[in-house]
């Protein structure tokens, strides 16, 4: 009868104010020997004052995991279909003694430091400088959808028909109003409440467990790396338990085609440019005239358009430079803008000569400088998001053996059209450092969480890695036929490159969310 009436009630928009509430049950309750506990309101009767903001808190042991408050919050603040703000996940918890279920509601916690707000290229969130409160602003965003990658509980949720990304807000207009969130109005057992936290104590609290790692609740992130200010609670003991999942995680990667194409076609194409600026300097002929470096331009163009198909608000991608100061994708833009004019400058060069002769090898490492620095903030935007399978080695792994790829590929091409290699031996050197590329590129299509792609992943990969390696081998040792090895090697270079589409697919689908190692017990009641 509670559930109905509180259902009612908030689809009304009805409900009391705390102090109203408080007063209603000192009317009701007759007996002499009352807790204090009963007394306290569902929401604060005061706002935060300095240092302090809300926060949820959540009595792990009232939950029922109804999902009354996943119901009224997508009811509350009209989310799709398919959008949810409100997870509720059950674990199994044993210990020596006995065993039980542990469910856990969680939304956006609201962190101290919201790596969702740092990563944010457009500066599309803000965090109330009074309540605390983490709010995304959808008229600024573009749909980037880097903050679910930088937010370690992948609170916020991306909306295909709107091209932007919406989350938890706390339903800040009601509490403005001492109204309950609707999650808390609508829970049948009052298990989610909004508290104050103290920033300052919660921040030397959390950070004294950076060394442990542990999380909020089983799975979740390290607390650490964000500080989330969610207050979960417990009259069990948690101490000597493990935990097992009651369910696997129902979100899944995207693969982002057009983030696998940016990649691929700006590092294939950076390594062509690079070996062109070599091999012009060494052989002092004009590097405009070789294919390679136009190609290599070419396809830089073509994969940072691509990157804009990623985008849900294309039209605001102009703002990126609000990001500079916390967000490596806004630095990404920055370089990759820097690099596209240098190149221009370049190409201008080869028209109009206006670069000395003798600056021209220091303008070319200037160039060169800038693409690893472009690559390198690449890098550094997956690294920063704490995800185990984006490790800055790993990832750094991945981007530039496809910029070594393009490399030796231009190198192959120009060196057997042009008769560039001067002995047969070096001709060779290329071509094992060809293979041992290729055999990378096969052990990291086959690096994966789920057992169930790894044996089509690597048969797969190695089919495709087989068939180019005993290709490339082929040119090589038949590098004087020149028909034959041209068409060899340009297979070679397709199957490599159809190659690197399947690590890049992989590379995305198969990354996770960063985990605790431990777990620090809900605090006492």
């Amino acid at each position: 009868m509670k559930t109905v009436n509180t259902l009612i009630d908030l689809a009304l928009s009805q409900s009391q104010s705390a102090v109203e509430e408080f007063a209603i049950k000192e009317q009701s309750i007759q007996k002499p020997n009352r807790k204090d506990s009963f007394y306290r309101s569902l929401i604060p009767s005061s706002f935060p004052e300095k240092g302090e903001q809300y926060a949820f808190e959540v009595d792990v042991d009232r939950c029922s995991s109804c999902k009354a408050c996943v119901s009224a919050c997508h009811h509350m603040n009209g989310l799709s279909q398919d959008e949810s703000w409100r997870r509720v996940q059950q674990w199994f918890g044993e210990n020596e003694t006995t065993s039980w279920v542990h469910t856990v509601t969680s939304a956006c916690h609201h962190c101290v430091n919201a790596e969702c707000m740092n990563g944010c290229p457009v500066g599309a969130y803000e965090k109330s400088p009074f309540t605390g409160i983490v709010k995304h602003l959808d008229d600024q965003c573009i749909g980037c959808e880097y903050c679910i990658w930088k937010c370690p509980y992948e609170v916020p949720r991306y909306h295909e028909q709107h091209g932007v990304v919406r989350k938890c807000d706390m339903c800040s207009d009601r509490l403005a109003n001492h109204q309950e969130p609707a999650c808390v109005q609508a829970c049948p057992h009052d298990a989610i409440r909004i508290g104050i936290a103290d920033q300052d104590l919660l921040f030397n609290e959390l950070t004294s467990r950076r060394e442990n790692g542990s999380g909020l609740y089983p799975g979740a992130a390290p607390s650490s790396i964000t500080l989330p200010t969610t207050t979960y609670r417990s009259k069990r003991s948690q101490k000597a338990v493990h935990w097992t999942p009651y369910q696997p995680s129902l979100i899944s990667a995207k693969p982002h085609w057009p983030l696998i194409h940016m990649l691929i076609m700006t590092q294939w194409g950076i390594g062509m440019l690079i070996s062109s600026l070599l091999i012009s300097n060494l052989n002092g002929t004009n590097v405009e005239g070789r294919w390679g470096y136009g190609i290599g331009i070419m396809m830089i163009l073509i994969g940072l358009s691509s990157s804009v198909l990623h985008l849900g608000q294309p039209k605001k991608a102009w703002r990126f430079f609000l990001g500079l100061r916390t967000s490596w994708l806004s630095r990404e833009i920055l370089a990759f803008n820097g690099l596209i004019c240098l190149l221009m400058l370049d190409v201008l060069d080869g028209w109009f000569s206006w670069i000395p002769k003798d600056c021209e090898l220091t303008w070319h490492l200037l160039i060169i400088t800038s693409v690893i620095l472009a690559v390198l903030t690449s890098v550094m935007i997956y690294h920063d998001t704490h995800r185990p399978k984006w490790t800055f080695s790993t990832t750094a792994l991945r981007f530039f053996t496809t910029l070594l790829a393009g490399f030796l590929c231009n190198i192959l091409v120009v060196g057997v059209q042009q008769h560039f290699f001067i002995h047969e031996l070096f001709g060779w050197l290329i071509g094992l450092v060809f293979l041992c590329v290729g055999v990378v590129k096969v052990h990291l299509t086959q690096v994966t969480s789920e057992p169930e792609k790894y044996i089509s992943q690597r048969k797969a990969g190695l089919v495709i890695a087989g068939v180019s390696l005993v290709i490339a081998l082929l040119s090589l040792s038949l590098h004087w036929h020149f028909y034959l090895t041209l068409g060899s090697t340009a297979l070679a270079c397709s199957f490599l490159f159809l190659l690197e589409i399947a690590e890049r697919h992989q590379f995305f689908t198969s990354s996770q969310a960063p985990a605790s190692t431990g777990y620090h017990s809900p605090t006492k009641l």
